[in-house]
Parts: C-alpha cells; structure tokens; sequence
C-alpha cells in the first residue's frame, strides 16, 4: 500500500520513546503511534469525510490514549521508585472492611453490621485504571493541575468507546479532539522523560 510506505517505520518512530527502559512498552508506543498515523493520513489524503472520518478521528484518540496510559503507568511507577515515595503520598487511599459480622437483621434488605475497618493505598499494577494513574500521578507531583485536566478530559474521550453508555450518536469527534491528543501525547511524553531524568 502506497500509503503505508508514506509512514516512518516503528523502529524510526520508536527513538522518540528512547527513555524508556521497558522495551516492550517503546515497541508497543512505537506501533500504536504508526498506526494512528496511517489513520490520520488515511483520512486526509482519501479526504474521508461523515461517520467514516469521525470513526477514524475516534480510533485515532483511542490508540492516543492507550499510549498517554502506558506513558502514565510506566513514568509514574518509575517515578515513584527514584524518589522513594511513600505509598500514602501517591496512591488512592482505600477502606476495607475486616470480618464484618452481622449484628441485628433490620429487615430482608437491611442488616447492621459490626466491623472494623483498615486502611490502605490501592497499589498501580498492570491492571491500573486511567483514572488512578492520573490521580496517583497528580497526588505524587508527576503532573502538574493543567496536565490533570487535560489528561482527565482525554480520559472521558476515550471512554466513548463504551458505546452503550452514549446519550447521543457517536459522530461528532473532528480534527481538533485529534490534535488535541495528539499535542497531550507529546507532552505527556517531554513530561516523562524530564522527571525521570531528574
């Protein structure tokens, strides 16, 4: 394909991720960024316009997205690690429940309960949510209030992909949501590789 040929290559396009240590993570980067590249050409040059255009400017946040999230996991977990914080000053702090045992039935839908309950922080595994690494992040000092809120409205972009959930028809993403990305992608990227390299 023509068009294809038009793209750098993952490995070209994957010295811009050179800071990172993890090398599957910078392969991965590497190849969302080349695909979410071809759509954007795709779109442009087949000057693709309607639901096809607001589907592929959609595809194109959501890869965005992905990678801001893999950028977030592996900038904050290693940020955490160089300057040995404390789980209570990053993570999302949690209440748990210990043996809860029942004490008076109230009614067939209401019990009172007697227990005790222990505090913890819900640690960033692989598994992590957007929106605990964007808090966990901001609450370490990895980003600063603006970045937050930029990260936080990309979040609820890329939550459309869950389709039933949607009050009106999914057709309305343009080029600027796009650019839009695109522009926190890259910051998210120069704001990674600064604090790590501090």
């Amino acid at each position: 394909m023509e068009l294809a040929k038009q793209i750098k290559t993952s490995k070209e396009i994957e010295k811009n991720f050179l800071f990172i240590t993890n090398q599957t993570l910078r392969s991965n980067l590497a190849i969302i960024l080349r695909y979410v590249a071809f759509l954007v050409l795709l779109q442009e040059q087949e000057k693709i316009r309607g639901s096809i255009s607001y589907s592929l400017f959609k595809d194109a946040i959501l890869h965005i997205g992905a990678m801001v999230e893999g950028l977030l996991h592996y900038g904050l977990t290693q940020y955490v690690t160089i300057k040995n914080l404390n789980p209570e000053d990053v993570y999302t702090e949690e209440w748990k429940l210990k043996d809860p045992k029942v004490l008076i039935e109230v009614s067939k839908d209401e019990r009172a309960i007697g227990s005790v309950q222990v505090r913890s922080f819900k640690q960033i595994s692989n598994s992590a949510q957007f929106i605990d690494l964007i808090r966990s992040a901001r609450k370490a000092k990895l980003i600063t209030l603006a970045l937050f809120n930029r990260l936080e409205k990309l979040r609820k972009l890329r939550n459309k992909i869950h389709i039933a959930g949607l009050e009106k028809a999914d057709d309305y993403y343009s080029k600027t949501e796009l650019i839009f990305a695109i522009d926190l992608l890259e910051d998210m990227v120069e704001v990674i590789k600064k604090k790590l390299s501090k």
